[in-house]
């Protein structure tokens, strides 16, 4: 997972299918997010259907 971090570059979108294979604390999540949205890529967690690469598109258009 390490390695698939560090590849993802600005307007890409990391896609799981469950929030446990991204991370094993909710502190690791929030602050994966975070680092996540400053770099500008987005996040698809297929299970429980959230998506922030949506969120920001449909955020630029208006």
């Amino acid at each position: 997972m390490d390695l698939v971090l560090q590849l993802l570059r600005e307007r890409d979108t990391l896609k799981v299918t469950r929030l446990g294979w991204l991370s094993r604390s909710v502190l690791h999540l929030v602050t994966l997010g975070a680092d996540l949205r400053e770099r500008g890529v987005g996040l698809h967690v297929i299970e429980k259907g959230i998506n922030t690469s949506s969120l920001k598109a449909g955020l630029g258009r208006y």
